[in-house]
């Protein structure tokens, strides 16, 4: 679980920079 978790903020860091750069919008 604890994996998962790190993977998921993992995705999270890299979904909000992508946020910020205007790459992805969800």
């Amino acid at each position: 679980v604890d994996k998962l978790k790190k993977q998921g903020s993992r995705i999270t860091e890299l979904i909000e920079k992508g946020r910020e750069q205007g790459y992805l919008t969800y």
